[in-house]
């Protein structure tokens, strides 16, 4: 056991328990312990250095690939498919990780060094305060919140202060593959977010957030997941991968709940998104609200809520996508498929679906040529 003395990152669970007085007594048990004893030995980080230093050793120092994608390599030891991660204050293994420099000051710093994942991250404010970065975007959350991120979407996190813990629970991809999609039924709404993610097709958010409420069924599964966690025992990690699925069945729940809107005429965010993706080329914010009858602003606040996307940016990926999917399945030229999916001008379109792929449409269907031509060759 390693111990390491941190006086500024202490952390008092009787604090804690007054901040989270309504919690079920039963979680407060399971959950505080564990905490407490992460903070007091923080292995993890530990061995978070390790596989820092042995991953620079080997890759000529370098952290994170080019595209700063955060690797399972770094992030994962050997034998896990599942593993947890308190993030907090710790001055004493990250020193310039401190709340001694001004909250904005890092906030804008982070802003510079936003990384994404080849894993899947869902990460849970059990108290404190944090703010996570993405892109330009600053949100804050509240105690209670649960992220789960696109493994494509560029972010950062700030921690407020010495009495934030923010659990991360980090799943590789091939564990979704290979094992819980076989448990999530097609209609979940989780299915989708990461089926897309895995064999790398376009989601429809960057992310899904939840606010929990003390007592809950996830918190009771997110206790258990970090208990298995700490205690390291035999089929921990088998027993954590069924835990995380339920708790995704869980907040499915609470999603449904979430983008229901409770009115005479129920508004449900897939009808708003599948009329969008209806009518891609020529939808308006003013179509919505005439086909819905709600208001355009409660529309566009709506989708920002719970895509994490502005309406423009919806449309356009859509208006993207179609093309896509011209270029490789029509002979037709660019001009008209730039047309078809509602440019104007041939150099606009090129320019966004440059911006959106890295490559122009040109590229993309002399790729997709050569590819086929390769395949040709070797049958």
């Amino acid at each position: 056991m390693i111990n390491i003395e941190d006086n500024s990152t202490t952390f008092d669970p009787k604090r804690r328990k007054k901040e989270r007085k309504n919690m079920a007594s039963n979680i407060i048990k399971i959950m505080e312990p564990i905490i407490y004893q992460l903070r007091e030995n923080p292995i993890h980080m530990i061995r978070n250095i390790q596989r820092m230093k042995q991953y620079k050793k080997k890759h000529k120092n370098q952290l994170i690939n080019k595209e700063h994608t955060m690797l399972e390599e770094v992030c994962f030891d050997p034998q896990e498919n599942i593993t947890v991660y308190l993030d907090f204050l710790c001055e004493k293994i990250f020193p310039l990780n401190t709340a001694k420099k001004p909250l904005q000051k890092r906030i804008q710093g982070a802003k510079l060094h936003q990384h994404n994942h080849e894993f899947f991250e869902m990460f849970y404010l059990y108290s404190g305060g944090c703010t996570c970065c993405l892109g330009d975007r600053e949100i804050e959350l509240q105690p209670g919140s649960i992220w789960i991120l696109n493994t494509k979407l560029p972010h950062s996190i700030v921690l407020h202060d010495n009495s934030t813990n923010l659990i991360n629970i980090l799943v590789r991809s091939s564990s979704f593959s290979h094992t819980l999609m076989e448990l999530l039924k097609p209609d979940n709404c989780f299915y989708h977010f990461f089926v897309n993610d895995v064999f790398g097709e376009e989601t429809t958010a960057d992310y899904m957030s939840f606010q929990l409420e003390p007592d809950s069924m996830s918190e009771i599964y997110l206790s258990q997941i970090l208990k298995e966690y700490l205690q390291q025992e035999k089929a921990s990690q088998t027993i954590m991968l069924y835990l995380f699925c339920c708790l995704l069945v869980e907040l499915s729940r609470l999603y449904e709940q979430q983008i229901t809107i409770k009115a005479k005429d129920k508004l449900s965010l897939c009808d708003i998104l599948g009329y969008m993706k209806e009518n891609y080329t020529s939808v308006t914010l003013q179509d919505l609200s005439e086909h819905f009858h709600y208001s355009s602003h409660y529309i566009s606040e709506l989708l920002l809520q719970y895509t994490g996307k502005r309406f423009l940016k919806i449309k356009n990926e859509l208006c993207l996508k179609k093309a896509k999917e011209m270029l490789a399945n029509t002979d037709l030229s660019i001009d008209h498929i730039a047309m078809t999916v509602g440019y104007e001008y041939r150099s606009s379109f090129d320019a966004t679906f440059k911006k959106e792929f890295h490559i122009t449409p040109k590229q993309y269907r002399k790729q997709l040529d050569e590819i086929i031509i390769q395949n040709n060759k070797a049958e």
